[in-house]
């Protein structure tokens, strides 16, 4: 009985050498490895166009929502210059920009 003194070798899977060697690489394994880069690379050539236009539309929203509250912090400004109406005062006062229950009409 050879084999007792293989232990899992021969069953596909052979531990780490007892000397430090390296097991060669065999052909499946470059195969292996191969497929797996190729099948990644086509992944990524897939999915770049959909990234980049997330990564575009994302950006897109983020400057309108800019311009919205810079919009918005202007008009309070300038509604503040004229004076402005009870509920905008009352709003500015308040220390979170929201008017009380009691206050609103």
């Amino acid at each position: 009985m050879a084999a007792e003194g293989r232990g899992l070798a021969g069953r596909g899977w052979a531990p780490a050498r007892r000397d430090g060697g390296v097991r060669p690489v065999t052909p499946v394994r470059i195969w292996l490895m191969l497929t797996a880069a190729l099948l990644a690379a086509v992944l990524l050539w897939a999915l770049a166009p959909l990234l980049v236009f997330l990564a575009l539309l994302t950006a897109a929203l983020g400057i309108v929502a800019a311009l919205v509250i810079a919009l918005a912090r202007a008009l309070r400004a300038w509604r503040g210059e004229r004076g402005g109406d009870a509920a905008s005062a009352t709003a500015e006062s308040s220390e979170d920009g929201r008017v009380p229950r009691d206050q609103a009409q």
